[in-house]
């Protein structure tokens, strides 16, 4: 068996392993990572020594045995996922039922790793409270609130999304949600397509706060002068300043 540490690789080795694990070819890591090819190549090679592997499929299952990436089954198919990247969903909800479609549902797009509780006692029990990216709460659960857990997990985690479903929807329920830090109070019954919507704008921010989103560029320009800034490498455009 193929054991290795992540510490073995640089970060940027991390990442062209975890590509390769899913099959691109050198010019297609090159382009989503904007390396040039021959950067991509001697990266290749370095992994391939440091970690004494020389295909494909070692390379999957070292990307796998170090946290780098999961397989993931979904409609009887097979897929692969960076771990790092699967934003990790916990649902807590005492409806049975309720709960585990919204799992099924958030499941099926592979881009999330869902956990169902029945209470707040429950999820604590099963996990750290720091393993979560998303928690959708049911306002009324047997045993602490949602309301109460929603206010004491935003001061533990601030950039944590919180999505509240409840049945009821006056204002003032709504305003105490929104002012204990629920993100979104989402009223029962739902669409299932509206939560999707509401999770992947929410983990669209989560994904651009997570360490190694970098934000670089270069001082305000003076009028007139172009400028470029760059988002983890990508480009971004910058308009020059008017001349007043």
């Amino acid at each position: 068996m193929i054991m290795a540490e992540r510490h073995v690789l640089t970060p940027r080795e991390c990442q062209v392993l975890s590509l390769i694990a899913q099959g691109l070819s050198a010019k297609k890591i090159a382009a989503n990572l904007q390396l040039s090819l021959h950067t991509v190549n001697d990266q290749t090679k370095s992994i391939y020594r440091k970690l004494n592997i020389g295909s494909r499929i070692e390379a999957m299952a070292v990307a796998v045995d170090m946290r780098l990436m999961t397989i993931l089954s979904s409609d009887g198919t097979q897929k692969i996922a960076i771990e790092e990247d699967l934003i990790k969903i916990a649902v807590v909800e005492d409806h049975d039922i309720l709960r585990e479609v919204i799992c099924t549902v958030l499941s099926g797009k592979g881009e999330y790793a869902v956990s169902g509780f029945r209470s707040v006692e429950t999820m604590g029990v099963a996990k750290p409270v720091t393993q979560w990216d998303i928690v959708i709460l049911d306002l009324t659960l047997p045993g602490e609130s949602g309301l109460s857990y929603a206010k004491r997990l935003r001061q533990i985690l601030p950039r944590v999304g919180l999505i509240m479903l409840t049945g009821q929807s006056n204002i003032e329920s709504k305003l105490q949600a929104y002012s204990e830090g629920v993100d979104l109070y989402l009223t029962k019954p739902f669409d299932s397509q509206e939560l999707l919507g509401i999770v992947g704008a929410l983990a669209r921010r989560i994904h651009a706060q997570r360490p190694g989103t970098t934000l670089t560029g270069t001082p305000l320009p003076s009028a007139g002068v172009e400028h470029q800034a760059s988002v983890t490498g990508a480009p971004l455009p910058v308009m020059p300043l008017a001349r007043s």
